[in-house]
C-alpha cells in the first residue's frame, strides 16, 4: 500500500521521500484564471485559498512533476472542483495536455466530463471524494469510463471500503489516512472552501451554537464536546488502526492530507503511517498489529472519545 503525501513546499520533497512517500498530490494556481472566469472559479477545491494552498504555477507544477519522475515516484494533480463549464473544460485542455507531456500518472478530478478531458489528452484519471463514490454502481460506473482509480468518501467504513474492492475488482482505490477529516459529505459541499464564499463547515464553525438540552446543567460538558470534535476531526484525524485491514483490503494507496498545514506536522504522519504499514506487514493478526502499532501522538482513543477516528469501528483494544 503506497503512501500519497500532500507536496505545497518542494524544500520538503526529499525528505517526505525519505519519510516514506511513495505518491505525492498538489495543484496549481494562475493568475490569469479568475482574470478569466471571475472571482469564484474553482481549478481545484482548494482554489479559494490561491497561492496558500497552490503555491505552484503551471511552469512550477511542470518542472515538479519532472523531478517527482526522476525520483521514481507517482505524481497526482488535482482538478477536482464538483463541475466546469464546456468554456471551463476548452480553457483546460491546455494545462492538462502539458502536464501528461511532463510525465504526470494522473489527475484528481470530481465528474464524469473531467475524466473525459483527462482521457483526451492523454492521461489517467483517478476520481475524486467530491464524486461521492458511495456504491459499487458508481465505481462501476467510473471504471466503464476508464478512471485508473477511485478516492473513497472519508466517511465510508472499513466494511463499505472491503465491499468495494470485492465488488470491482480490476480498479485501485484510495483511503485516506491522516488529517483533515470534514464535517460533511465533499461531494454535498456546495460552498467554496472559504467562510467568506459560503462554505458550509466554516459557516458552521464560526456561527453562535444554540443547545436545546432536557438537562440544563449538561451544556458546559456538550459545549466542549462539541468544540474537541470539531477540532479532532479536523486536525487530527487519523485511520492508522485500520491499516492492517486496509492491506487486507488490497487497499492501492492511503492519504495524508493537508496541503495547508504545517509541513513538518505532515512530514511526522508520513513517518508514522510508513512505520505502522512496515508492522502490519511484518504481523500474522490484526492483534499482533494492535499489540505493536504506533499510535499518533494526540490519538482521541487515548481519552475514549474517538473524535478523530476516520474508522471509528476498528478499535484497538491494546489503547
Amino acid at each position: 500500500m503506497n503512501i500519497l503525501a500532500p507536496l505545497n513546499d518542494v524544500d520538503y520533497l526529499v525528505p517526505f521521500i525519505e519519510a516514506g512517500a511513495d505518491e505525492f498530490f498538489f495543484g496549481f494556481y494562475e493568475d490569469r484564471d479568475r482574470e478569466t472566469f471571475g472571482r469564484y472559479f474553482e481549478l481545484n477545491r482548494m482554489s479559494g485559498f490561491a497561492r496558500d494552498a497552490s503555491r505552484f504555477s503551471l511552469s512550477d507544477a511542470i518542472a515538479l512533476t519532472q523531478e517527482i519522475k526522476r525520483r521514481g515516484k507517482d505524481v497526482y494533480i488535482t482538478l477536482n472542483s464538483a463541475g466546469y463549464t464546456q468554456d471551463h473544460l476548452l480553457y483546460m485542455e491546455s494545462y492538462v495536455r502539458q502536464l501528461v507531456a511532463a510525465g504526470a500518472d494522473g489527475f484528481i478530478v470530481s465528474c464524469p466530463e473531467a475524466v473525459d478531458l483527462v482521457h483526451r489528452m492523454g492521461g489517467q484519471s483517478v476520481v475524486s471524494c467530491v464524486a461521492s463514490v458511495y456504491n459499487s454502481a458508481m465505481a462501476k460506473f467510473y471504471k466503464d469510463l476508464g478512471a485508473k482509480r477511485i478516492i473513497v468518501p472519508r466517511d465510508l467504513s472499513m466494511e463499505e471500503l472491503q465491499s468495494l474492492t470485492n465488488h470491482v475488482p480490476g480498479m485501485e482505490f484510495e483511503s485516506f489516512i491522516m488529517r483533515n477529516g470534514c464535517l460533511l459529505s465533499d461531494g454535498n459541499c456546495m460552498g467554496l472552501h472559504l467562510h467568506k464564499h459560503g462554505g458550509i463547515c466554516k459557516s458552521l464553525q464560526k456561527s453562535e451554537k444554540r443547545y436545546i438540552l432536557n438537562c440544563p446543567q449538561d451544556l458546559p460538558d456538550v459545549e466542549e464536546m462539541q468544540k474537541q470534535y470539531d477540532t479532532c476531526l479536523y486536525r487530527t484525524a487519523c485511520g492508522l488502526c485500520a491499516i492492517y485491514r486496509m492491506l487486507q483490503a488490497n487497499i492501492t494507496a492511503c492519504k495524508v492530507v493537508g496541503r495547508l498545514d504545517w509541513h513538518d506536522q505532515v512530514l511526522k504522519d508520513i513517518r508514522l503511517v510508513h512505520e505502522n504499514i512496515e508492522i502490519a506487514k511484518n504481523s500474522d493478526s490484526e492483534a499482533a498489529f494492535f499489540a505493536h502499532m504506533h499510535l499518533a501522538p494526540d490519538c482521541t482513543r487515548k481519552n475514549h472519545t474517538g473524535y478523530s477516528c476516520y474508522f471509528p469501528e476498528v478499535v484497538n483494544p491494546c489503547i
